[in-house]
């Protein structure tokens, strides 16, 4: 979801030189997102295959 959000930004704001910094705190706040729901699926699958590995 988060991806196909940061396309249409692309695409919206390419030539824009006012949004530039808009789009370049938009284009930090999506990478935040997506590494932070990077990382909790990483956590939640060590997690998961810790639990089965003590099984």
């Amino acid at each position: 979801m988060v991806a196909t959000q940061g396309g249409d930004a692309y695409e919206h704001f390419p030539t824009s030189t006012k949004g530039v910094a808009i789009l370049s705190v938009a284009e930090a706040l999506a990478l935040m997102i997506q590494f932070g729901s990077l990382m909790l699926a990483l956590v939640g699958i060590m997690l998961t295959i810790s639990k089965s590995d003590k099984k």
